[in-house]
């Protein structure tokens, strides 16, 4: 009733409400935020005014820190990144902070609110990923809620991601699907995200029409397998420009899939006029129309426009990934032969065919015959090919002189590649050492360096000498003074030298360490089976990093190792998982460490939740639609990977999508290799035959 007074046309009637609502305090904060959306600007104007008092009143318990925080926030009213920082810093105090905190963001101008919110969304809302480790979901879902109100579209993956686990998820499908139907296209984007991470696909459809997103229209249409549809809406959408390639390949595909094929031969043709005459273009137009091409699973006609343009460096990648190893080094022999002078693609590419077929001493011909021509040339880039191919034909001896000779030439070019292929077991990680070795040994001569280097390499290096190396010096690169601290802590963990791991992780010149160095030590503990010490570095750097959940997933397994039985270490494990919330890069990265280290059914559960995800970065939606679909293979569902994979393949049908040349005719076979399998579980051999036979076109 006092909230309706608020715009009665008495002033004495406005002013007793307003009297009432304040005493009210708490208990009349949510109705006031309520009538700040109010249809009557009175009442939105007197609401405002109360909800700014209730967010600044301090009361008698109100700690000393948080009422400086609170002013601060209030005095940068208008400068939305400082007041989105005075945030970030009442959120590291802890939950003495909550109630302030959103009362402080609900008491903003909408539009101030929104700014506020936009600073959160340019780290994709880590903010929220850190209260979800501290278990503050209360907090997370009230942010989540200002940020949809906002109307923020970065939030609304994050939203659907955190409801997966709220229990309310079909409570917010049903708000939104009644607000959806009124025609409010940010409302059908959160129904988009909402069906996609419950898994109906069906729903994710008719919200995608409402959202009026062509690309999630067709996402989804797709991933159901409606190709009928597809090829319906694609006719009447021809494309234009460099593009056009793309369109095509897509029309051919929704014509195959659908079966409606009678008009793939005209599309067809359309995929190879589009290339244009010989002679005649320049740019990639060969090139695209080949790959489309190679998609549709047409790769004579392919490898026709291939010879047609004298692209035969590309051909012979092809080649070489269909084991026809005759036609692939006769093409890149006769590249080779006609290349002169100081060009080296063409007999770079035929010393490696050479290489990978085992013909070393042709390679090695070739590789002289290269060399004289290239002279006294100091151009990196063939600098490292040299050492590369120097290496890889056993010519070690002759690739260590030539690396000596570029360090005393000091021609300022970067030699960390050459580090690398000279010392593959460190690989990037070798110039960092090679640095430490200069600082430890500078009387030697970096013949004797690189000596030392190798035994580091063949884990032949004195461990008492290696320890003392690793903890003495300050890591840097060597062409700078910024210290590389996570190439030490790589090397730490691959060396498994756990004493060394955690004297570091206390030393005095590692403060400064990342917290991705750190987990490296905490990483040598954990490999060295000293799990206690490995939970509590994993805390430390959980602790580091708050927003990150492999430390804390990490630190909750050490704890298991010690005790099968500990709840909490079990209650963090999940947490773990929730953290990435909508985050589609920190998710894709959080399933490819746990693949790394050995969980595969956590893993599993990652990349399978991120595919129903509706990603921000549509390009790892389709990275992590390949890793689920050889995530199936490899737990023996191969007909549902045949039928992701088919599906997911039409996302490289674009120019601007770049795989290498080989793999585009090999895509298409894994589609069958992967049915044949399946109908093989069930018998089906005749089906499967005539799957293993299209894999072999």
């Amino acid at each position: 009733e006092a909230i309706k007074q608020l715009g009665d046309q008495t002033f004495a009637v406005r002013e007793r409400a307003m009297k009432l609502l304040w005493n009210a305090g708490d208990a009349a904060e949510k109705h006031l935020r309520e009538a700040a959306n109010s249809s009557d600007p009175e009442i939105v104007r007197r609401a405002r005014v109360l909800l700014d008092r209730i967010a600044y009143r301090i009361d008698p318990d109100t700690p000393a820190e948080v009422v400086r925080l609170m002013e601060r926030f209030r005095a940068a009213a208008g400068i939305p990144s400082e007041q989105s920082q005075i945030i970030r810093e009442m959120l590291r105090l802890g939950g003495k902070c909550d109630k302030h905190l959103l009362r402080m963001i609900v008491a903003v101008e909408d539009k101030q609110r929104r700014l506020i919110l936009d600073e959160f969304a340019y780290d994709d809302w880590k903010i929220l990923s850190s209260l979800t480790a501290g278990g503050q979901d209360s907090l997370v879902e009230q942010m989540l809620d200002q940020a949809i109100g906002a109307q923020n579209d970065s939030i609304v993956p994050h939203y659907a991601a955190f409801h997966a686990g709220s229990g309310k998820l079909d409570e917010k499908l049903a708000h939104f699907r009644q607000r959806a139907g009124s025609g409010l296209v940010f409302d059908a984007r959160v129904l988009l995200a909402l069906y996609r991470i419950k898994g109906d696909r069906d729903g994710a459809i008719d919200a995608a029409k409402k959202s009026e997103n062509t690309y999630w229209i067709r996402q989804s249409l797709m991933e159901k397998g409606r190709w009928s549809e597809l090829l319906a809406q694609h006719s009447l959408r021809p494309g234009a420009g460099m593009n056009a390639v793309a369109e095509l390949g897509l029309m051919a595909a929704y014509q195959r899939l659908s079966g409606q094929d009678k008009d793939l031969p005209d599309t067809l043709k359309k995929i190879q006029e589009f290339a244009g005459d010989k002679g005649q273009r320049r740019d990639n137009r060969a090139w695209y129309a080949t790959k489309v091409l190679l998609v549709n699973e047409q790769p004579q006609l392919a490898m026709d426009m291939l010879a047609k343009f004298e692209l035969g460096n590309l051909a012979a990648e092809i080649l070489l990934s269909q084991a026809r190893y005759r036609d692939a080094l006769a093409l890149t022999e006769k590249a080779a032969r006609a290349e002169t002078g100081q060009q080296f693609i063409a007999r770079g590419q035929h010393i490696d065919f050479l290489h990978r077929l085992g013909e070393t001493a042709k390679a090695g011909e070739w590789l002289d015959g290269l060399s004289k021509d290239m002279g006294s040339t100091t151009d990196p880039s063939w600098l490292d090919r040299q050492i590369k191919w120097e290496v890889k034909l056993g010519r070690r001896p002759a690739a260590e002189k030539r690396f000596l000779d570029r360090l005393d030439n000091r021609d300022g070019s970067s030699l960390g590649a050459a580090f690398a292929l000279l010392f593959p077991a460190l690989g990037d990680k070798t110039e960092t050492i090679w640095a430490m070795l200069v600082q430890a040994h500078p009387s030697d001569k970096p013949a004797d360096l690189l000596k030392r280097l190798r035994q580091i390499e063949d884990r032949a290096y004195p461990k008492d000498q290696l320890e003392l190396l690793l903890r003495s010096n300050v890591p840097v690169n060597r062409n700078s003074d910024t210290a590389n601290f996570d190439a030490v802590g790589q090397v730490v963990s691959q060396m498994g030298l756990a004493d060394v791991a955690q004297g570091l992780l206390v030393a005095a010149n590692w403060e400064k360490a990342s917290a991705s160095a750190k987990l490296h030590l905490a990483d040598a503990l954990a490999i060295a089976g000293r799990w206690p010490e490995a939970a509590r570095a994993y805390r430390f750097v959980a602790d580091l990093e708050s927003s990150a959940p492999l430390p804390l997933f990490l630190h909750a397994q050490a704890r298991l190792k010690t005790n099968p039985a500990d709840a909490e270490a079990k209650t963090l494990i999940e947490r773990a998982h929730r953290m990435p919330l909508g985050g589609d890069t920190m998710r894709l990265d959080f399933y490819e460490s746990l693949v790394e280290r050995g969980f595969p059914d956590d893993a599993f559960r990652e990349i399978e939740f991120l595919c129903r995800l509706l990603a921000n970065n549509t390009s790892i939606l389709g990275t992590a639609q390949d890793r689920l679909a050889r995530a199936l293979a490899d737990r023996g569902d191969y007909l549902s990977a045949a039928v992701l994979l088919e599906r997911n393949i039409l996302r490289v049908m674009p120019t601007s999508m770049a795989l290498a040349p080989a793999a585009f005719g090999r895509i298409t076979s894994n589609i069958h290799i992967a049915r044949a399998r399946g109908l093989l579980q069930q018998g089906k051999k005749a089906e499967a035959f005539k799957e293993i036979e299209q894999a072999e076109k």
